[in-house]
């Protein structure tokens, strides 16, 4: 009876070895497969991590590129607002320059307008004088030229020799000293009449009488009587009141 128990017993033994031999060995091959799948699980999670990482980082640096873009950009934006800037205050300081120079232009317009204005008023005031003048020295040349037409034509040799005397400067003079000088050669004073020559010569060189004045001196030095043939025309005057 003992040893049919122990027997039993063994055998119970055995199949209960023999079931956890089988146990174990399942769950050691359930834990490998539960490893190898955490495993691959693992590296499946590490290897969308390491993606998402390199992603990242990739973005990072796309984000540190258009940083610095957006640095140099701004920089030179500064740049172009600086310069634009400075010319536009250079354009504002020309545009003071051109007003006050546009002011200054108008103000020395209208001192020159004004100016014009007073040397308009001054020489119309001339004009007038130069007019009242002229019309004086016309009439009193008028009138010493009608003594000397009529004492040449009267062959006063006396009154043409006064008017010379009266007036030495007036375009007459010439011709007063020389039909002064022609009367008195033409009344045998040669000497008288030389001396009048020499003074129509000296005093008038470029006198239209000169020609003429040299050929009597030179007539009275060879003591040739005044002749009618050697008086001469009587010219204009310098103001064309003489003639003819």
């Amino acid at each position: 009876m003992g040893w049919v128990l122990f027997v039993i017993s063994a055998g119970v033994a055995i199949f209960l070895l023999q079931s956890g031999s089988k146990d174990i060995k399942q769950a050691r091959q359930t834990g490998q497969q539960e490893r190898q799948m955490r495993a691959e699980d693992f590296e499946k999670t590490h290897q969308t991590l390491q993606a998402e990482l390199t992603a990242a980082l990739e973005e990072v640096n796309t984000i540190r590129k258009s940083r610095n873009r957006t640095r140099k950009s701004l920089a030179s934006s500064k740049q172009t607002i600086a310069k634009e800037s400075t010319a536009l205050e250079e354009r504002e300081l020309e545009r003071k320059k051109a007003a006050d120079q546009r002011a200054k232009i108008e103000s020395t317009r209208g001192k020159a307008e004004r100016s014009i204005g007073r040397k308009r008023e001054q020489l119309s005031a001339l004009q007038e004088e130069h007019e009242k003048l002229l019309g004086e020295y016309i009439a009193q040349y008028s009138a010493i030229e009608a003594k000397l037409k009529k004492a040449v034509e009267a062959g006063n040799r006396t009154g043409t020799k006064s008017i010379y005397s009266k007036y030495p400067n007036s375009p007459f003079a010439p011709a007063a000293l020389f039909f002064a000088a022609e009367f008195h050669y033409a009344n045998k004073n040669g000497r008288g009449a030389s001396n009048l020559y020499h003074d129509l010569l000296r005093k008038f060189p470029s006198s239209a009488y000169c020609g003429t004045a040299k050929t009597q001196i030179a007539a009275i030095e060879e003591k040739k009587p005044y002749e009618a043939a050697n008086k001469p025309l009587r010219g204009p005057s310098p103001l064309s009141f003489w003639k003819d």
